[in-house]
């Protein structure tokens, strides 16, 4: 079996409501931009205190790393001061083995589109490991109070924004590259 190799891997973090909780989700992308596989995903139910989300995050950023390789960037929900901190202090504190930045935060519906083109040209895979991820993925709805396009929140958001959070800053290579995409 050929091993996994990545040109980076990316970790997602977000932070939702109570009953949403935290998700982070890890993402390999191939050189050339070609391909994008999940390879884990976790979500922590309710309220999680911040020395506790810094301890999963750090657990979790050395799972990745030990399993697949030197993770590139940690991005956090760019609203969520306290959780950019936490993971910041985390990284510190555990010897996590990534550099952490705030997350673009794209339009949403940047990210969505971003994400079903992948989808669409066979370019997006999950591991096993990302049962929280394709659980999502296959629930997600727009939002159908609205009049502008938006997606319907429910608990399953937090995975979705992690997960378009290890991406959204690659959108225009993805993009180029689309001509060149095959399967792994």
């Amino acid at each position: 079996a050929k091993a996994l190799s990545f040109a980076r891997i990316n970790l997602g973090i977000s932070v939702g409501s109570s009953t949403a909780g935290t998700a982070m989700i890890a993402t390999g992308i191939s050189t050339g931009y070609r391909r994008v596989v999940v390879l884990g995903a976790v979500r922590i139910s309710g309220n999680v205190e911040t020395d506790a989300l810094g301890k999963a995050f750090a657990e979790f950023a050395h799972q990745i790393a030990e399993r697949y390789g030197q993770l590139a960037y940690a991005y956090c929900d760019a609203k969520e001061t306290f959780l950019y901190r936490a993971i910041r202090k985390a990284t510190t504190t555990y010897g996590a083995p990534v550099s952490v930045r705030s997350a673009a935060n794209d339009d949403v519906n940047n990210r969505i589109r971003l994400t079903t083109r992948l989808i669409a040209q066979n370019r997006l895979f999950l591991t096993e490991d990302c049962e929280v991820l394709s659980q999502a993925l296959a629930s997600a709805t727009w939002n159908e109070n609205h009049t502008a396009d938006s997606r319907a929140e429910t608990p399953d958001t937090v995975a979705l924004n992690a997960f378009e959070y290890t991406i959204e800053r690659e959108a225009s290579r993805f993009l180029s590259s689309e001509g060149g995409a095959t399967c792994v």
